[in-house]
């Protein structure tokens, strides 16, 4: 074989090999988008419910392991099918924006924060006992209240209510937890809305709201 056809086949099997190589990553790209896109929320970009379950049940079992407390803090926006009607779905959706920016901005980078569905969102935090889980509660409750969403030359407020469940105890999952926040955020609603209710599954709490609070 003289030199020149050496050369030849030489460059043409590097080219197969690249081929192949980048045809791989390109493969390997394409899943990792569509992976990202089934546990992300395409509106408001954070996680939806389904990367919730699968992350939180993780993060909990981390928690187990240590021997920490973790929080789950449930959120609902106050009458917000009268905010659709009134100012139409697009400032709906702003709103729903709005509030995720808001609440991921408060939070550590380890917390998890998901829409788990319409205006419901979720946020599980590790190794956070009860006393730091109401006052974030309080602060986001309070933050996002005295925020105003533009609607034309009109300015649109918004609120939400909040239920806070505890999780201290070694049986403890994310299901029991998404629960308990449940019912507490299902207190708060019925208590007068733009309030958080506590539910520790060692005990029940009043839905409180705090008007003033230290940052």
């Amino acid at each position: 074989m003289d030199l020149l056809t050496f050369t030849i086949f030489e460059t043409a099997f590097v080219c197969i090999c690249a081929a192949y190589l980048f045809g791989g990553l390109a493969k390997d790209r394409i899943a990792a988008s569509y992976q990202h896109a089934s546990l992300t929320d395409p509106l408001t970009g954070v996680a939806n419910r389904r990367s919730f379950l699968q992350t939180g049940e993780r993060l909990i079992s981390r928690a187990r392991l240590n021997r920490q407390p973790a929080a789950l803090l449930m959120f609902d926006l106050d009458r917000f099918k009268s905010i659709n009607d009134r100012y139409g779905h697009q400032t709906g959706d702003a709103v729903l924006t709005a509030f995720c920016r808001l609440a991921t901005s408060q939070l550590r980078p380890s917390d998890l924060f998901a829409r788990i569905g319409g205006e419901e969102f979720a946020s599980l935090l590790p190794d956070t006992g009860r006393q730091e889980a109401q006052f974030l509660a309080e602060r986001l409750r309070s933050a996002f209240e005295a925020t105003s969403h533009r609607v034309g030359e009109h300015a649109l407020s918004a609120t939400v209510s909040v239920g806070v469940a505890i999780s201290d105890d070694a049986s403890s999952d994310v299901d029991e937890l998404l629960k308990a926040a449940d019912r507490a955020l299902y207190r708060a609603k019925t208590s007068g809305r733009n309030c958080i209710a506590i539910s520790p599954h060692r005990a029940e709490q009043r839905p409180t709201k705090q008007r003033a609070i230290a940052t």
